[in-house]
């Protein structure tokens, strides 16, 4: 499913789930066949598979025990 960019109304992009393993955070498309991003949560290192594709992806990993429905940064 394409989603609006919120930076940008006008541009679609994909949403990408997230998983983690150890220090990396893995970021994956449901709708492009291998597109992966990695990032080391200690190191800041990224590793990328596959990210040519023409739309845009964007994503989102919280940390383990945060609760942003309680967040409110005002």
């Amino acid at each position: 499913m394409n989603e609006l960019n919120f930076n940008d109304p006008s541009v679609i992009s994909h949403q990408c789930e997230h998983r983690r393993e150890g220090d990396w955070v893995i970021f994956t498309c449901p709708y492009c066949e291998d597109y992966e991003r990695k990032i080391n949560t200690k190191t800041g290192e990224m590793k990328a598979k596959k990210t040519w594709t023409d739309i845009p992806h964007q994503g989102l990993a919280v940390p383990d025990g945060l609760q942003p429905e309680k967040y409110n940064p005002n």
